[in-house]
């Protein structure tokens, strides 16, 4: 049986390279022509350009509508750029770790080639499983058996001897023939030196004449795809022939706070309490929708008065509890709980409410599953504090929709602040969203 490694260290370090690249998109502006402009050109500079331009400003173009389509269209080339990137950084370094080379520079592949003009330059493919580099015996293992059959599926006579070489994109729905030619020429080049060359294509999304030209070609290809079979799905390869889950490591949406930003973010709610009550709070509850991990959790302790209880509790919707009535027209009333432990319970925060002698959803109800993961406090408390919490949203014209005011609020603020990477202001009381 394939064995597994999926430590939350090495998650962090993939998450940091996936993103990385990615992070740079919030700060993308068009550039509208002006080329000299490394940084773009910002709403003002946009329209101080066309308000000063005649026929676009005649026409209506000035508009600040106008420059946020720009900056969408542009931004979501540049976003598809930077998710490339991020997915070669990514593989590369899962190679890395999990062949457990002695050198970085084996997971990567180059050759020179010369130009019309008689020039050499250098040219460099995302990734290489080098079989005599390969200290991991049982990836070795799988590696040779997976080039083998790979190589019986294509036809190919006589198996590569060094390894594998990979093409690494994040998705492939162009069919521009010299894109094409030049893969080729380099799966050409790559055989030449005893190397099987794969294209790796994180998304399922390409075109069926370019997956049959690649393998005409002899070139392997790998997708996205939920196939079982390592020879088409790059998620199967990379979980039974390299031993790594990438297909787990996607569907994870646990994202921590690091250590700066989490003393931060606590600090300045404590310091805002302080001013306002002179003295700080007996106890604070931090929600999350993703457990605490040790490191931002001591973050927060840190920055902890001793006077102040600070408890973490983790708030996630689950389904496969179901309370159901054996007679009557409504479901479980809103405000059941099933306490599972000192730590942790069931909550229906939507179910039959009396006073409105009717429930609000349309389905039997599911409840959210509530764990105190850090800190101590009373179980029931939590639950009744969590409960009160989903009627405190004044500023709309829902009741009791089931989610506390705290996780649906983080959210609709997040969106307010990752939708404009020009907000300085500071943060308004709470008073003032709800």
């Amino acid at each position: 049986m394939t064995e597994f490694f999926y430590e939350q260290e090495l998650t962090s370090k993939y998450l940091d390279l996936f993103l990385a690249p990615i992070r740079k998109c919030k700060d993308y502006k068009p550039k509208f022509g002006e080329s000299q402009n490394e940084d773009g050109v910002s709403l003002e500079g946009f329209l101080e350009l066309y308000g000063n331009d005649p026929f676009y400003s005649w026409i209506g173009l000035d508009s600040g509508l106008m420059y946020a389509a720009h900056k969408a269209a542009g931004g979501m080339t540049s976003i598809y750029r930077q998710i490339g990137i991020g997915c070669e950084h990514l593989f590369r370094e899962i190679i890395i770790d999990t062949t457990q080379y002695n050198d970085r520079d084996f997971a990567l592949w180059s050759y020179e080639t010369k130009t019309q003009s008689g020039k050499t330059k250098t040219l460099t493919l995302d990734g290489r499983l080098e079989l005599s580099e390969i200290q991991n015996v049982k990836v070795k293992n799988r590696v040779q058996n997976w080039i083998t059959a790979y190589c019986k599926e294509l036809s190919v006579t006589q198996i590569p001897q060094n390894g594998v070489v990979f093409e690494v994109r994040q998705g492939y729905k162009s069919k521009d023939s010299k894109r094409q030619n030049a893969d080729i020429d380099n799966a050409t080049v790559a055989y030449a030196n005893g190397y099987l060359p794969v294209f790796a294509v994180f998304s399922s999304q390409i075109d069926s004449d370019i997956v049959l030209r690649y393998r005409n070609n002899r070139c392997g290809i790998i997708t996205g795809t939920n196939s079982s079979n390592p020879q088409t799905s790059l998620f199967t390869f990379c979980k039974e022939i390299l031993g790594y889950d990438l297909a787990a490591f996607f569907k994870n949406k646990e994202f921590h706070l690091k250590p700066k930003e989490a003393k931060y973010l606590l600090s300045q709610a404590l310091q805002s309490y302080n001013e306002i009550n002179k003295k700080y709070p007996q106890e604070v509850f931090i929600h999350s929708k993703t457990k605490f991990n040790s490191e931002e959790w001591n973050a927060f302790m840190e920055v902890t008065p001793k006077e102040t209880n600070l408890v973490g509790v983790t708030i996630t919707k689950t389904k496969p509890l179901k309370l159901y009535k054996r007679e009557g027209d409504y479901p479980v009333l809103r405000g059941n709980a099933l306490v599972i432990n000192e730590k942790s319970a069931f909550l229906w925060t939507i179910g039959y409410v009396p006073k409105i002698q009717t429930v609000l959803s349309m389905e039997v109800p599911n409840p959210i599953f509530i764990e105190i993961n850090k800190g101590e406090a009373d179980i029931v408390q939590v639950l009744k504090d969590i409960l009160a919490l989903t009627k405190l949203n004044y500023n709309a014209c829902i009741y009791a929709d089931g989610i506390p005011v705290t996780l649906r609020f983080a959210d609709k603020i997040g969106e307010i602040l990752t939708a404009s990477t020009e907000i300085k202001v500071p943060p308004l009381a709470f008073k003032y969203y709800i």
